[in-house]
């Protein structure tokens, strides 16, 4: 050993190796630290996904039922289908207001014809009488009874008054094909 020269830079500190050859740190030290990095994060995700599993569970410990509660009768009919008379012509009249507005509304009358199929041949010999009658209803009213948002009640009052007129049978509905007022 005294006639060979050590040089320093060839000597590993870490590892104690005076041999002079230098090791190759490259390809297992660097794998090592990604899969440090996986299992962490692996851990890190199911640690936390039981945290959640088990917070939840306490947490709906003493909730209600996740079922919806119970659809009501108004919702979950199915509308009825009826046989619409539309043998009545279109109708203008005008309103019962100081300055006339003229109305246009076409009527179509409703009824079961499966239940009681003597209201259709009623409602054919009665075209006039009708005709008549929904005119006249129409021409007593006012623009501000005429509303949208009285639509309803407007339907319910003819059918209430075609029912009076029929001697045989009954109209269930009461539909605006067409409903104009044209504000004079």
């Amino acid at each position: 050993m005294g006639d060979e020269e050590l040089d320093l830079s060839q000597v590993d500190v870490q590892d104690g190796d005076i041999t002079g050859e230098k090791k190759k740190k490259g390809l297992s030290e660097g794998l090592a630290r990604i899969l440090i990095w996986v299992v962490g994060i692996l851990v890190g995700l199911i640690v936390t996904v039981t945290v959640s599993v088990v917070t939840y569970k306490i947490m709906d410990r003493n909730s209600v039922s996740r079922n919806f509660p119970a659809v009501s009768q108004e919702y979950e009919t199915k509308p009825e289908v009826y046989t619409y008379f539309s043998l009545i012509n279109e109708i203008r009249t005008t309103t019962n207001d100081p300055t006339r507005s003229s109305i246009i509304v076409k009527v179509l009358l409703g009824y079961d014809s499966e239940k009681d199929n003597t209201v259709g041949a009623e409602l054919t010999s009665k075209v006039a009488p009708l005709t008549d009658m929904i005119r006249n209803y129409f021409s007593k009213k006012t623009v501000g009874e005429l509303k949208p948002d009285q639509e309803q009640i407007l339907k319910e009052e003819l059918k209430s008054m075609v029912n009076g007129i029929l001697s045989t049978g009954v109209i269930k509905d009461v539909v605006f094909e067409e409903f104009q007022i044209i504000e004079g």
